[in-house]
């Protein structure tokens, strides 16, 4: 068919499209339809069980996504005005109000730590030191908020978590630098003596502990792949705040304090008597340095004893927690070859499901589209035999607003509910997948199959499906490999086509024009541009016998005259089942079977659990299977975190080592941060919490850094006391009564800001209302667990266990010394008083 240029209307396509019945041309409008009418449906869209058309909206990189959202909204109500009746919008993810309720959230939770941090020090140092310590946290916050707006770092989840986690670190500096001001002051000096003396005498010691800290960090800011690129910002957001806050202690703080510090006024004759804390922790840590061998194997027995106990009373290992989510899709999968209709007709199925479902507020389901990457926020491609459902729940109690419903149940519970329920629909693969928190990583459980021979791989996939199914907790079983594609295959008979003078490029054209179409030209009609499709009528599209009826120009091989031959008399046709795409590593054919967990089941026991059923299985010779998917980017992770904080170590020792001079005491120092694991295990074992990779890992590595910082500032006084004549056990008395409060203060300031997160309590500060277990909170509790406890249990060692520790390692100095010491030759000189007794010659 031959329609040159283009039309404005369809009569004059009728007038100018013209055919060839042998030689002799003929109208379209003799022998076929041109009708103006719509192209084939492809897909279906459904809004709650009313026709809808989706639209999304990407931002661009760099681009502000709270500003689009509000353009993208106020663009839509204005050409609202302009729809039809009956014509409504609905908005189902916006993505800027879960950024907005997300930094609502964290806002809340940082001014409730900020309450509790604020109230612990007036409590301990009074109003007025406490005002001076206060002061540290918005010149820290503004200093950090300059050096990220330079560096182009915007505010998000992971940064706001950050400043909540640094919030009760960047104090430390002040705490310690004020007291130490406030000793000097009331030993007597004037304001602006006491500030420079107590700066001066702390300014080291502060600045090694905030290197500690730093050096903990630093290597995550070379963490790469997807964790990296999420991660980035913690590292990032705790060393920035962490800097500012010891310039502004160390250069700022002393200037407002010889300025603005008052001398105390005491009575006359009035002695500063320690308080009863104080005469506890002095009756303790004198018993302890007395009896340091005791001390030293009791705390080695609860080392050991606590990693025996953890390993009976863990609650497991996760990769990345498991939040309830805000939204959730239904990938249905129907065998390769189902039209669009049927497909269509088992999504009508899952759609009656949702109607009767009161947890769901909305949904939309659209058939004809690849689920692939459910929450990648696109359509996906075109399959007439697969669709997805989109599924929103109703917001949870700290997200809904004062005209929303809030969730009456947990939404894992009503996945879990729904995956029973589409279990019942025959006809196709049907999963439930929920939407989670964090970067992607794959699904939970992925083994890579890989044989030489692609079907092979395929029967043993089906095999291992079967023995999955198996396994309590694993869900949503799907893979990769497709057989018994029905196709129609035209063989052309290339010996009998060249006979005819047929090209084997017209037939395959022909037939391509009759089932799918052809655009042969288009028209415009106004602003519009229309296509101009040939293609059979709908009728005969599905007459095997109309195509083979088709006829295609051949030629005689002694004339240039041309005449039409029929399909059926060059090509036969054949029906089969073919095979979908083959993905290969190193070569190899490999099929990829995937599957879920179960809401609220451990990853890793299930996946141990899931590989322990297929190595059960024999396997054919040539096949091998890799656990890969979410455990490759667990074992990056692992490896990585493993390698950061060996790192951190290092960098930590080498401080230590500048700033004592040698090693016996940042062996102390260092020990303590292997002992503050034993909070840890027992901080995951008493909340219920399994070992996150993740989270947990980043727990260990924050506390490597904060553990160290008290231990730093005890130890550098004790070496102070000594030089000034002290004996060994007065100097460590007097050390740690001296430091106990700044200790107790930093401590208890790092420890009461997780305290909230870590606990799962939210606070919302614009309506009084108090949540417990708010999904972000939930997120990032194994972190605030993890430091929580393990500081909490830290800071007994740096009071009580360090000082031990240090009596131990001074007695083993001077064994050692005594063994490699030279012995002098022994010279008795008599004394001058002839009276001497052998007794006095003794002494």
């Amino acid at each position: 068919m031959r329609v040159p240029g283009e039309f404005k209307d369809i009569s004059e396509i009728e007038q100018v499209a013209i055919v060839r019945r042998g030689d002799r041309p003929v109208f379209v409008r003799d022998i076929a339809e041109v009708a103006d009418s719509f192209e084939d449906r492809t897909t279906y869209s459904r809004m709650n069980g009313e026709a809808s058309v989706s639209l999304g909206v990407v931002k661009r990189a760099g681009a502000n996504i709270v500003d689009l959202a509000s353009a993208a909204k106020e663009k839509t109500a204005e050409h609202q005005r302009n729809w039809p009746a009956g014509v409504e919008y609905r908005i189902l993810s916006d993505q800027s109000r879960d950024v907005d309720l997300l930094l609502s959230e964290l806002q809340n939770n940082m001014i409730l730590a900020l309450i509790l941090v604020i109230g612990v020090i007036i409590f301990f140092m009074g109003i007025k030191n406490s005002l001076f310590v206060a002061i540290a946290i918005p010149l820290s916050m503004l200093m950090s908020m300059m050096v990220f707006s330079l560096m182009g770092v915007t505010l998000n989840m992971v940064v706001l978590f950050s400043l909540i986690l640094v919030l009760g670190m960047l104090v430390d500096n002040a705490i310690v630098l004020v007291e130490n001001i406030y000793r000097h002051l009331e030993m007597g000096k004037t304001p602006f003596d006491a500030s420079v003396t107590g700066a001066k005498e702390i300014a080291l010691p502060v600045a090694a502990s905030t290197a500690t800290t730093v050096a903990a960090f630093a290597p995550l800011l070379a963490w790469t792949g997807i964790m990296g690129q999420f991660m980035y910002y913690l590292p990032l957001t705790l060393v920035v705040v962490l800097l500012s806050s010891l310039v502004v202690a160390i250069v700022m703080l002393p200037v407002v304090t010889s300025l603005l510090l008052t001398k105390p006024v005491l009575k006359k004759k009035q002695v500063k008597e320690p308080g009863i804390f104080l005469k506890g922790y002095k009756w303790i840590l004198t018993w302890a340095i007395d009896h340091s061998v005791i001390t030293s194997f009791a705390m080695l027995f609860i080392l050991v004893g606590s990693f025996g106990a953890y390993g009976q009373l863990n609650h497991g290992v996760e990769f990345f927690p498991e939040t309830e989510p805000d939204r959730a899709v239904v990938a249905i999968s129907a065998p390769d070859g189902t039209d669009l209709e049927e497909t269509d007709r088992i999504v009508r199925e899952v759609e009656a499901i949702l109607l009767q479902d009161s947890a769901v507020e909305t949904y939309v389901a659209e058939t004809g589209v690849s689920a692939g990457d459910v929450f990648s926020g696109g359509g996906g491609g075109q399959a007439r035999n697969q669709a997805k459902i989109t599924l929103n729940f109703f917001p949870h109690a700290s997200k809904a607003l004062s005209d929303e419903t809030p969730r009456a149940e947990d939404s894992r519970i009503t996945v879990r509910r729904l995956r029973e329920a589409v279990q019942e629909i025959v006809g196709a693969d049907i999963r439930v997948e929920m939407e989670s928190q964090g970067p992607p990583v794959g699904k939970a459980i992925s083994l890579e199959i890989a044989s030489t021979d692609f079907d092979q791989a395929g029967e043993f996939s089906a095999l291992a499906k079967r023995e999955l199914a198996k396994v309590e907790g694993v869900t949503g079983i799907d893979d990769n490999y497709r057989v018994g594609r029905p196709e129609l295959r035209f063989v052309v008979d290339r010996g009998a086509a060249k006979r005819v003078g047929a090209s084997t490029g017209e037939i395959a054209s022909a037939v391509r024009t009759a089932v799918n179409g052809n655009k042969a030209s288009s028209f415009r009609d106004g602003d519009d541009e229309y296509d101009i499709m040939v293609e059979l009528a709908p009728a005969f599209k599905d007459d095997l016998g109309a195509i083979l009826d088709l006829r295609v120009p051949g030629r005689e091989d002694m004339e240039l005259g041309t005449y039409s031959i029929p399909i059926s008399s060059v090509a036969t046709y054949e029906l089969a089942g073919g095979t979908g795409a083959i993905q290969r590593v190193a070569q190899n054919p490999v099929v990829t079977l995937s599957a879920d967990v179960a809401a609220g089941l451990n990853q890793n026991d299930v996946q141990v659990a899931a590989i322990a059923a297929i190595d059960a299985l024999e396997k054919p010779p040539g096949v091998k299977v890799r656990l890969g998917g979410a455990n490759d980017e667990q074992k990056e992770t692992e490896a990585f975190l493993i390698t950061a904080f060996g790192i951190a170590v290092f960098l930590i020792a080498l401080v230590l080592v500048a700033q004592f001079n040698g090693f016996s005491l940042p062996i102390i120092v260092l020990a303590s941060v292997v002992l503050s694991l034993v909070g840890v295990l027992w901080g995951l074992v008493i909340t219920g919490n399994p070992f996150g990779i993740i989270m947990t890992g980043l727990g260990v590595i924050s506390l490597a850094g904060v553990v160290v910082n008290n231990a730093i500032v005890l130890l550098d006084y004790v070496q102070l006391l000594r030089k000034e004549g002290l004996g060994r056990k007065e100097a460590l008395i007097e050390a740690g009564m001296t430091r106990f409060r700044p200790v107790m203060l930093t401590a208890t300031t790092t420890i009461l800001g997780l305290v909230p997160m870590a606990v799962g309590l939210s606070i919302d500060f614009s309506t009084g209302a108090i949540f417990w277990g708010t999904p972000t909170g939930n997120w990032w509790k194994p972190m605030a667990v993890a430091v929580v406890f393990g500081l909490a249990f830290a800071t007994l060692l740096t009071l009580v266990v360090v000082p031990t520790c240090y009596v131990g390692s001074y007695s083993i100095n001077e064994f050692l010394s005594s063994l490699f010491r030279k012995k002098e030759p022994e010279t008795i000189i008599a004394p001058k008083n002839t009276q001497a007794t052998a007794e006095s010659l003794q002494a």
